[in-house]
């Protein structure tokens, strides 16, 4: 199971429309992915609250970490989960870093 704020899909959804040249078929399956991993529970959302948006802003100040990157880094010390990423510099700032 994985622990998204709802951002992240933002985030993947526009860089799929900047980075792919034919965007359209992927974008498409992306949406439908992301809907039906959270309609079987695979994923679940989470929508910012004025709380998260604090402890991002924190993260972001404490941790040097950029905007989006803040808000997963918050997220998963909320949630007292273990960060998953394929970003380098999220782990080496993240709440991992400091375990």
């Amino acid at each position: 199971m994985f622990h998204l704020p709802m951002l992240v899909v933002v985030e993947v959804s526009a860089a799929i429309r900047r980075r792919v040249p034919r965007w359209q078929p992927v974008f498409n399956r992306w949406q439908g992915d992301i809907l039906r991993w959270e309609r079987d529970g695979k994923v679940i959302l989470y929508p910012m609250s004025r709380e998260r948006m604090e402890n991002s802003v924190i993260a972001a100040r404490h941790r040097r970490l950029r905007g989006a990157d803040s808000v997963v880094a918050a997220l998963a010390e909320e949630l007292n989960v273990r960060l998953r990423t394929f970003d380098g510099e999220l782990l080496q700032r993240g709440p991992e870093a400091s375990r």
